[in-house]
């Protein structure tokens, strides 16, 4: 006898409900009250498989006690589990005596041998009600020494064991592909012993003209803009929304304000400038300011607090020191706060009253002074700091003629024009910023538009709205941009943005490593918005020669070129060696074009002798925009700048067709997102924490099988055995050097003190550490760091083995109406008695069979092109005008023996 039987069924809700259960009733008259629960409870959305018991008692502290019937409802549903949204669910379809008064959740139900649902394993599911709570506090209570007890239910998180994600994956595969996409590759046939090339690694980017009139000196770049570029051309998009346009005109005006404040200050030609500004438009108008009157600027960026130790308030006192204590210019609004610098000046440094600070809101409000220092075109404009770097850095000094002739140069490599208009996110501090995005543009008096980087960065999608929004030609940025606005794209890829980029002319991506499956993928991904195949350019630039000297010019046939050599052929005693990009030891470098006019470069050995073309050597610079050299800093002036006029840029590379390709630096400097940080200060922060054993720690730049980005892995070495230990002591690194440093390491890799190589005198020898990373010697301790920390490398090990297992369908199918059944069939027969099935519960069903292309096969039946999505789209709009629009999709293709097939663009299922 069933419950329904048992109690009676009342019909106590008027409407729908008693539509309902007659429907039931009448399909299914001998229909058990179990079964009509779950055949209802399927019909909700979330609910994957259901089955319902009932239960009259259950054991309580030994004890048999009797209670009314209920019902409990095992459910397999996707998504969160949701007991009150079930009730409620059945609440309005049922009669209330049929409510279960439990929901259990499950992964799978448990069936029999012979298919059939195993309710005996189901019954003996504990059920957490106010019954089971009391059992357990009687057995607590019976305790020795307990005289009360109360249990509490609340939910636990079991802690799984974690795998690794290199256990799951195909042999080889790696987590860091590089795609192919559609780059250009130079490629030839391996040979065993290439010939040595007969052209030398010597290329000269030709003469600069000598225009009559052209600007000599920086104040004559400004007066030119501002007498011939009329109209507003300058717009600044601050951060709060702000939006300041202004022409040349007025930018030189403003200048002028500002210099002849200076100058009441006492500054005198050659002194220098430390900016502590955060605007735009302070910083560009503070920056002529102090070129009109011959002052030298010096721009940083500003600290999170001056209270307070961090890198950048050490950076700031080191440079003040150096540069001889200059005047600082800075905000009404900080100005306070800088007075906060006296506790971290130097101990010999000077009094309290001698830290000159100044606002430039009071600056501007003097009155403009047209009288300019006679600047002669060797005299020093400005100082820029080696960039990421922390600390004491090096000041770079150019002068005039470097950066004028710099920009002249580039002007007519890349063909820029006065009525381009240019998009400039990064910091001023960086010479790109300044330099190549500011001072290039002003000698031609284009449009320039200048945000800041955490707009773009707080979401890289701004970039690309920017460009649309204001008609962007020209914009630039390091690799690691690129790659935020590529992961943006994919997190939703189903969005249509509003843009035509069909403006862009120039897109160029410096200031770090250059990937080419980066780049690839962004052109792709933008190219249904109109953007050309042919703006990306990738270029290779120093500070030490005012920014850029190279630029690759794009083609139709080569937006991306390409060089896939043999790893073992780049040490520089053998000419290249090229391979295919499926060579299991290739390395792939991105073409930097050839140098502009006024430049010379080079490729030479260990002794300056010049190299022949495709091989690798030093790189060296010649030619007028080369720093004159560092400030105060002879030692390193004689090593790098020589006495023929040649630099010495630290890097290895070699010329191919005279195109410069970068292959890696030669000193031991670790470029991350477009920055230079200095190994030894790294192993310095990770000294800082007790538990590591000072003078075996190692900072090195690593590259990912594929990858042309450095990334940071830090060695070290510690007595700390136990795993917890362990775990907490990698923390502390990184946030140590994220605090530290400003930067994130990739890798902790705890070693032993034997592991850590040093020369005769103690120096750790970092380049081959890092040649023993990419050789894949750390990978067991990098597996089992990650297994320790449970990271992104890792997902729990709760994997089970699938395996197909008979089931019996004991839960009728209900049917509230017509339902039209589209079956994409697999002819395994199995779409055959499904159609049978549902068309006994009076169901309409129609059947797509794999065929060449769309074909009406006859009554209902259709076959389709299972790799054509257009096919598919023919198939729903004919059902459409017959009226056949489906409710529900079965798709069978893909679960017997024959592969799954797959479109290659989205099907409308």
């Amino acid at each position: 006898m069933s419950v329904g039987d048992q109690q009676g069924i009342a019909h106590d809700k008027p409407g729908t409900l008693s539509d309902l259960h007659d429907r039931l009733m009448q399909q299914h008259p001998d229909i058990e009250q179990e079964s009509l629960i779950a055949a209802v409870l399927l019909m909700e959305p979330s609910v994957e498989d259901c089955a319902v018991f009932s239960r009259t008692h259950h054991k309580v502290a030994g004890t048999v006690a009797r209670h009314p019937a209920e019902f409990v409802a095992c459910v397999v549903n996707s998504g969160a589990f949701s007991a009150d949204r079930f009730r409620s669910f059945l609440s309005e379809r049922l009669p209330a005596n049929l409510v279960p008064a439990h929901y259990l959740p499950l992964s799978r139900l448990p069936l029999q041998g012979d298919g059939r649902v195993d309710f005996a394993s189901l019954k003996r599911l504990p059920i957490l009600d106010d019954e089971l709570i009391a059992a357990w506090e009687a057995v607590a209570t019976q305790t020795p020494a307990v005289e009360q007890a109360a249990v509490m239910v609340k939910p636990t998180r079991l802690q799984t064991p974690a795998v690794h994600l290199s256990e799951l994956l195909p042999h080889g595969h790696s987590l860091d592909p590089l795609s192919p996409q559609f780059a250009t590759t130079i490629d030839e046939a391996p040979a065993d012993v290439p010939p040595a090339s007969t052209v030398m690694s010597l290329t000269y980017g030709g003469d600069l003209p000598t225009p009559a009139g052209f600007p000599q000196t920086l104040p004559e770049v400004l007066q030119q803009a501002a007498a011939k570029a009329l109209g507003d051309r300058i717009t600044h998009l601050e951060a709060d929304g702000t939006i300041v346009q202004q022409s040349y005109a007025q930018l030189l005006a403003e200048a002028q304000c500002i210099l002849t404040g200076l100058r009441q200050q006492g500054l005198k030609p050659q002194d220098k400038v430390i900016f502590q500004l955060e605007l735009t438009q302070d910083i560009v108008a503070a920056f002529w300011g102090c070129v009109l009157g011959g002052f030298i600027p010096v721009i940083m960026g500003t600290a999170p607090s001056y209270r307070e130790a961090n890198n950048v308030v050490d950076k700031l006192c080191n440079v003040w020191r150096l540069i001889d204590e200059p005047l600082i210019l800075t905000t009404q609004a900080l100005q306070t706060s800088l007075q906060h610098l006296e506790q971290w000046l130097p101990g010999d440094a000077a009094p309290p009253s001698r830290l000159k600070i100044s606002a430039i809101e009071d600056l501007r409000q003097n009155t403009p002074d047209p009288h300019p220092h006679p600047c002669q075109p060797d005299d020093l404009a400005f100082f820029n700091l080696t960039s990421g770097s922390t600390g004491m850095p090096k000041c770079i000094g150019l002068t005039h003629r470097n950066l004028i002739t710099r920009a002249q140069g580039t002007n007519i490599l890349c063909q820029h024009s006065p009525e381009d208009v240019i998009l400039n996110w990064l910091p001023f501090d960086h010479i790109g910023s300044i330099s190549d995005w500011h001072i290039r543009c002003v000698l031609l008096g284009c449009f320039l538009i200048y945000t800041t980087k955490e707009y773009v960065l707080g979401r890289p999608l701004n970039w690309i709205d920017l460009l649309h929004r204001y008609r962007i030609s020209h914009s630039w940025a390091p690799n690691f941009a690129y790659a935020l606005v590529n992961d943006s794209l994919k997190q939703d890829a189903e969005a249509k943005y509003p843009w035509d980029l069909s403006c862009v002319k120039g897109l160029l991506t410096a200031g770090e490593a250059v990937s080419s499956s980066a780049v690839e993928e962004f052109i792709d991904r933008l190219a249904v918005y109109g953007f050309p195949r042919t703006a990306l350019r990738s270029a290779f630039g120093m500070a030490e020669m005012g920014s850029g000297i190279t630029y690759y010019q794009p083609t139709i046939e080569k937006p991306v070129l390409r060089h896939v050599v043999d790893k073992a052929s780049l040490t520089g005693d053998v000419p290249l060696r090229r391979v295919t990009p499926d060579h299991p030891n290739c390395s792939i470098f991105t073409d930097l074009g050839p140098v502009i006019p006024g430049i010379s470069i080079r490729i030479v050995n260990g002794q300056n002798e010049l190299l022949p073309e495709e091989m690798v050597g030093n790189l060296q610079v010649k030619g007028l925009p080369v720093s004159p050299g560092y400030y105060k800093n002879p030692t390193v002036n004689q090593e790098v700048f020589l006495a023929d006029g040649w630099f010495q840029t630290g890097d290895l590379g070699f010329v191919s067709q005279d195109h410069l390709v970068i292959t890696g630096r030669a000193k031991e400097t670790i470029i991350i997102n477009g920055a230079n940080y200095y190994n030894h200060e790294i192993e310095a922060a990770v000294e800082l924490v007790d538990q590591v054993e000072v003078s075996f720690t190692a900072a090195c730049g690593v590259k990912a099988p594929g990858s042309a980005t450095e990334k940071l892995a830090i060695f070290f070495n510690t007595a700390v055995e136990a795993e917890e230990d362990l775990a907490e002591l990698l923390k502390t690194i990184r946030q140590t050097v994220v605090a530290k440093v400003g930067l994130n390491p990739d890798y902790l890799i705890p070693v032993a003190q034997g592991a850590v190589p040093k020369t005769a005198i103690g120096k750790i020898q970092r380049s081959q550490l890092s040649q023993r990373f990419e050789q894949g010697e750390f990978q067991d301790i990098l597996k089992h760091m990650d297994l320790l920390l449970g990271n992104a490398n890792t997902i729990p090990d709760w994997f089970f083995r699938q395996v197909w297992q008979p089931k019996q369908i004991s839960t009728p199918v209900v049917s509230l109406g017509t339902t039209v059944t589209l079956i994409f069939e697999d002819g395994s027969g199995l779409g055959d008695q499904l159609q049978a099935l549902l068309r006994r519960e009076g169901g309409q069903c129609m059947a797509v069979m794999p065929g060449e292309g769309f074909t009406v096969l006859g009554n209902d039946t259709y076959a389709v092109n299972p790799t054509q999505p257009e096919d598919y789209h023919t198939l729903f709009q004919h059902l459409d005008e017959q009226n056949q629009r489906p409710t529900q999709i079965l798709y069978l293709w893909g679960t017997g023996d024959a592969p799954l097939p797959v479109p290659d663009e989205p099907t409308p299922w």
